[in-house]
């Protein structure tokens, strides 16, 4: 009898040119910003008010961008990475349309590279994954790389292929919302008079935490990841693949991340 379960793709079962069309589609609610919201306390004036996004021209708060980027990442994970030992690294991501509460997304993967690993027990797949609305509009686009098991380590290999990956993403690839007023842009609402031309590269930023204090006394600028909130997250982006639920585990109940909250380099 065959066998009814998926146990997700192995090393093997990747082809150079491969199209995926991961399954489920996902309808986006009010619950899902909000539970977002709520556990990474972002302050984005234009996702937390419809006040402000509809003075800078949105049809209402539009869900932030990672908390998107997530879902349509969660939509991969059962063909791309369910047998991943880890994720290695990300390129060329941009961001698409707005998405708000009640847009449907679905994503489709293609397989850009290959690469066994020297010890044959591994391998690294290249996909570009896309994430669309319910009207086809591209919300997100990226390419990531990931190491694969295989099912069997005699296997044979394809021939290696590494995509070239552009370094940044041009400025003319980045969109640009649809009637868009910054002019309109409420510095006092926002809690930042600080704009794009005020920055430069290499400056850093140390962000005051007021979360708790050292036992020296001097302030904790930073934040804590909480186990539950990873599993809890885990299961709002769909993601339930071996990295999300067995190195999540390892990693410990709570992680400082005071070097990267609480210290950012432009």
């Amino acid at each position: 009898m065959r066998e009814k379960v998926s146990r997700g793709r192995f090393f093997e079962d990747f082809r150079l040119g491969q199209e995926l069309i991961h399954a489920t589609p996902r309808t986006v609610t009010q619950g899902d910003a909000a539970l977002y919201l709520g556990l990474y306390g972002s302050r984005f004036a234009t996702n937390s008010s419809e006040v402000f996004a509809r003075r800078l021209g949105f049809c209402g708060a539009p869900l932030d961008d990672f908390l998107v980027f997530h879902l349509v990442f969660g939509r991969t994970v059962p063909d791309v990475s369910r047998n991943g030992v880890s994720n290695l690294g990300y390129a060329d991501g941009r961001f698409g349309v707005p998405v708000y509460p009640g847009d449907t997304l679905s994503a489709t993967s293609r397989v850009i590279g290959l690469r066994e690993n020297r010890s044959g027990e591994t391998g690294i797949v290249y996909v570009r994954s896309r994430g669309i609305n319910q009207d086809g509009d591209p919300v997100v686009e990226f390419a990531r790389w990931v190491m694969v098991r295989k099912r069997d380590r005699e296997a044979q290999a394809p021939e290696p292929v590494v995509p070239e990956l552009r370094e940044s993403v041009p400025v003319e690839d980045l969109v640009v919302p649809e009637g868009l007023a910054v002019r309109d842009y409420d510095t006092g609402m926002s809690g930042s008079v600080h704009f794009w031309d005020d920055y430069s590269p290499g400056e850093r930023l140390d962000h005051i935490g007021a979360f708790d204090e050292c036992a020296d006394g001097k302030p904790f600028t930073g934040a804590a990841v909480l186990l539950r909130d990873d599993e809890v997250l885990g299961d709002v982006y769909q993601a339930a693949g071996e990295i999300a639920r067995t190195c999540g585990l390892e990693r410990g109940v709570r992680q400082s991340l005071a070097s990267a909250v609480g210290r950012d380099e432009v």
